[in-house]
């Protein structure tokens, strides 16, 4: 607690507090989503338990253009991808959440969540036509190959407010498995 402010309310603010300071980053790279921040729910950031995160990184996986021929399985599992950037603040404040959402959804074997670093991957980052940081899209399942799979017919971007209700509800709706 500092001035009466619980801690988590005092990381909230600093990490928007380094999204106001201009940060290197590669060239061409996208912008990172600090003018998105009405997109974020203050609260549903501030409750978010940080020391829980360690355990609910091992339900979200790192993709890269080296290795998503051997873990995106398009054929029958969805595929939710985190693309972030390190040096922007609101990936930093969205990856908390992400983690719980993903730990939330560890049950379903056809639903698995990734993370991309667009920044250092720009090969990734260009065939996901990332735009900006954090950047959240659905891979639909179905896809007979990796590159049907992120054809952008068959890639959702979320665009909704993002809490994590939100985020669940938006998987859900998605991400249906059929009943044989």
């Amino acid at each position: 607690e500092y001035m009466g402010i619980p801690e988590r309310g005092v990381m909230f603010v600093l990490v928007w507090l380094v999204a106001a300071v201009s940060l290197p980053h590669q060239f061409d790279s996208p912008d990172c989503g600090i003018n998105d921040k009405d997109k974020f729910s203050s609260q549903a950031l501030l409750s978010i338990d940080a020391q829980q995160t360690d355990t609910r990184d091992s339900y979200v996986h790192e993709l890269t253009s080296s290795n998503m021929h051997d873990i995106l399985h398009p054929i029958n599992q969805f595929a939710l991808v985190n693309v972030f950037a390190p040096w922007c603040p609101v990936s930093s404040a969205f990856e908390p959440m992400y983690s719980e959402i993903a730990e939330q959804f560890a049950t379903r074997a056809d639903v698995k969540f990734f993370k991309a670093d667009g920044d250092s991957d720009v090969d990734l980052r260009r065939m996901l036509k990332i735009e900006s940081y954090p950047t959240l899209l659905l891979v639909k399942k179905g896809a007979f190959s990796v590159e049907q799979a992120i054809d952008p017919n068959n890639v959702l971007r979320y665009t909704g407010s993002r809490t994590i209700e939100n985020l669940k509800k938006w998987i859900s709706e998605f991400a249906v498995t059929t009943q044989q």
